[in-house]
């Protein structure tokens, strides 16, 4: 029976894994023939030409790369819950409604701003991936008799930087909200300004490029407010207190999403999301981080 457990554990982390390398060649998956009829109705639904994506290989690979970015920074944080759990260091309730608070959370914030946006593709063609992958093997750990695990109580050691975890979890979910629905708002005004001054959209109207990025909205909004509302389960707690492991793992999380993200940004000539987005954020919430292990270490000193 623990073997099935654990089973159960490492499944996820592959998924997870998985997920992770998609995240990294994102815009090389996405001008695939594997992604041919994605591209296609998500031309459609823009309301842009048929082969917008082929004459705007910028364009293209700036939003697969933020996209991208986002799924490798939620993924990371996934597999290093299973990794806990498939080594019996975290409660095996407790990672898996983790797991299940990630992986719903992001779901229903993409698809209901995909829907928002008509970018139904992202619903029907990709959605329900993760929801396979991982969904059926969450139900599967829950169907399994748990009678000879022992609840353990967590550590009492490295937990002190909950607090500020949370304050950086919250900040980084409601930004996933903020960009899952408010990407048609004035908010972002000054970020599809930057976007069309960079060219990337040379071979489109002005219109069809803010259209077309809107479809990816849901997608990147999601997997941030999945990542961090994943995030804040992990510094809370069952015991509203964080695993030793939980700060290194958040932390880890956030640098793999920034990594990804800013280097397709650099590579597509949108360093312009770098400056704006990925560089205060990531100084933002590792800041948070950094104040409350200082604290937690000036706290043990005292002891």
């Amino acid at each position: 029976m623990v073997n099935t457990q654990r089973a159960v554990a490492r499944w996820i982390f592959a998924a997870s894994l998985l997920f992770i390398a998609l995240g990294v060649l994102l815009p090389w998956a996405l001008a695939s023939p594997l992604f041919a009829l994605y591209r296609s109705a998500i031309e459609r639904c823009a309301g842009v030409p048929s082969d917008t994506f082929a004459r705007n290989p910028r364009l293209a690979a700036t939003l697969a790369g933020i996209t991208g970015g986002s799924i490798v920074g939620k993924w990371s944080l996934h597999a290093a819950i299973a990794w806990q759990w498939a080594r019996g260091q975290t409660p095996e309730a407790s990672a898996r409604q983790l797991t299940a608070v990630g992986l719903l959370s992001w779901f229903f914030v993409d698809c209901a701003s995909s829907l928002l946006f008509g970018a139904w593709p992202n619903v029907v063609m990709i959605n329900g991936a993760p929801m396979l992958f991982v969904g059926l093997a969450l139900a599967r750990a829950r169907a399994i008799d748990r009678s000879y695990v022992g609840e353990r109580a967590l550590p009492a050691a490295g937990v002190a930087a909950s607090p500020w975890l949370v304050a950086a979890s919250t900040l980084g979910a409601l930004s996933g909200l903020a960009i899952a629905f408010g990407g048609a708002s004035a908010l972002f005004d000054p970020w599809f300004r930057a976007l069309l001054n960079s060219g990337a959209h040379a071979a489109l109207p002005e219109r069809g490029a803010r259209d077309l990025s809107l479809c990816f909205f849901g997608p990147i909004g999601g997997s941030t407010f999945g990542h961090f509302a994943m995030m804040l389960g992990v510094a809370l707690g069952p015991a509203r207190r964080a695993e030793p492991w939980a700060v290194p793992a958040c932390v880890a999380s956030i640098v793999a999403w920034a990594l990804v993200d800013s280097s397709w940004c650099l590579a597509s000539g949108a360093a312009f999301n770098v400056r704006m987005i990925n560089a205060p954020a990531t100084a933002g919430l590792l800041g948070l981080i950094a104040i409350g292990v200082a604290r937690a270490s000036k706290r043990n000193d005292r002891r």
